[in-house]
């Protein structure tokens, strides 16, 4: 019955854009999409023998742009939504859509806050816009992507080179389109949010979105990362074995030594071998020669997967020099990722700026008395048997305390205070 449906959608779809976007009737094969990357998506649509309209000229005008009102019928269509009262001011400027826009608005598929009171609906979509209807549709259709909404919040770091552009509450609704794989970013690496969408992109949309009605969170492994993490502030759960982690919201997150304090703002496990992970990108996608040698061969030898922490650090005593070995040190520290992805993706590493250089062991000692919000790989122990009480997630080093103690956080502190 699904596949039944399926098709009946799709069928749809291509009636609409047949006869929505005033184009001729079906060519077999069209004369502008040979090596575009929406060609397999398009042919495979042409392939099933499903109604695809195209220009008199032979072509499908790919990178044609597609306007509000166009996208809000298909979408309309698609959901079997009822028509409606469009109560936006500028109704006269596309009657044939008024019935869909208002129905679109009625169901919540449009927040008419967005828009004011006008919808404007010969404007071309966004990219952004498209996301947010698209994240209300899945929402509408389906319990878990309604829940998805619920908890998706600013704690999801999204992995684009424009996210810190991204307004705070849109950030579910972009993380619900991506997560499910609706929408991608770009081959380098942004997500567009202001630019204009086309053609290729909607129909692209159009069929991923009915395939992913059906579906659970569980089924989109990107979206289930970013669940958990809005849930928790990390995803160490869908990682670890035999154990449960807390949320960072249900345990003592802030540590004060005396000599230092460290606050722990977010834990995010990632697979280097797995293509769909959306985070290794943004920290070690290839196999990276840092200051601390090969990350993947370390890993692999120790049965652990790379986990990005993000917290504060502040001294309370002040750095000296690598000779009376005092400042903030780290342990179990893989390495942190190249220069070039933090300024690409925005976000803070330990740059060498911020190391003594003059340490011949390259002990990775800080020699800045407060960095914040700032990202450092260490090693995860994804099984229980793992024995990790004895790993310190970092340390203040000998000679820092009158008695010559050290103080330090351990990887025990993950046991002890997150699993349950």
């Amino acid at each position: 019955m699904k596949y039944i449906k399926s098709l009946s959608l799709l069928f749809t779809v291509m009636f609409i854009l047949l006869f929505t976007f005033h184009i001729s009737p079906t060519h077999a094969a069209f004369s502008d999409v040979e090596g575009h990357w929406a060609e397999s998506d398009i042919k495979q649509l042409v392939n099933e023998g499903l109604l695809f309209g195209g220009y008199e000229d032979g072509s499908f005008n790919p990178n044609g742009q597609i306007t509000r009102a166009e996208f809000v019928t298909v979408l309309s269509r698609i959901l079997e939504l009822e028509g409606a009262n469009n109560p936006f001011q500028d109704k006269e400027s596309a009657k044939w859509a008024n019935d869909m826009i208002g129905g679109a608005v009625k169901t919540g598929v449009i927040d008419t806050s967005d828009f004011g009171n006008k919808f404007e609906p010969n404007k071309p979509i966004t990219r952004q816009e498209m996301s947010k209807m698209i994240a209300l549709a899945l929402g509408k259709e389906n319990e878990q992507f309604s829940f998805s909404l619920d908890v998706l919040n600013e704690r999801v770091l999204l992995p684009f080179t424009d996210y810190n552009e991204i307004d705070k509450k849109d950030i579910p609704y972009i993380a619900l389109a991506n997560g499910t794989g609706i929408i991608s970013g770009y081959p380098d690496d942004s997500f567009g949010l202001e630019k204009q969408a086309i053609r290729a992109e909607a129909t692209v949309m159009f069929h991923r979105f009915m395939h992913v009605m059906n579906t659970e969170i569980n089924d989109h492994y990107a979206l289930k990362q970013y669940v958990e993490i809005a849930q928790n502030g990390h995803n160490l759960n869908n990682f670890a074995e035999g154990r449960t982690f807390k949320s960072l919201d249900d345990i003592q997150t802030t540590f004060d030594t005396g000599a230092f304090t460290t606050t722990i703002k977010s834990m995010i496990v990632y697979d280097l071998d797995n293509p769909n992970d959306p985070y290794r990108k943004m920290f070690n996608e290839y196999e990276t020669e840092d200051i601390h040698g090969d990350m993947r061969e370390k890993l692999k030898k120790k049965d652990r997967l790379p986990v990005a922490i993000q917290f504060d650090v502040k001294q309370a005593v002040k750095y000296k020099d690598w000779e009376t070995d005092v400042g903030v040190r780290f342990g179990n520290f893989i390495g942190n990722p190249t220069d070039e992805l933090a300024r690409k993706f925005g976000y803070k590493t330990l740059t060498r700026d911020f190391i003594d250089k003059s340490d011949p062991e390259d002990r990775g000692l800080l020699h800045v008395e407060q960095i914040d919000n700032i990202y450092l790989i260490f090693g995860f122990y994804p099984k229980q048997s793992n024995n990790v009480s004895n790993d310190r997630i970092f340390y203040l080093s000998k000679e820092a305390n009158s008695d010559g103690s050290v103080d330090y956080l351990q990887y025990s502190w993950l046991k002890e205070n997150m699993s349950y």
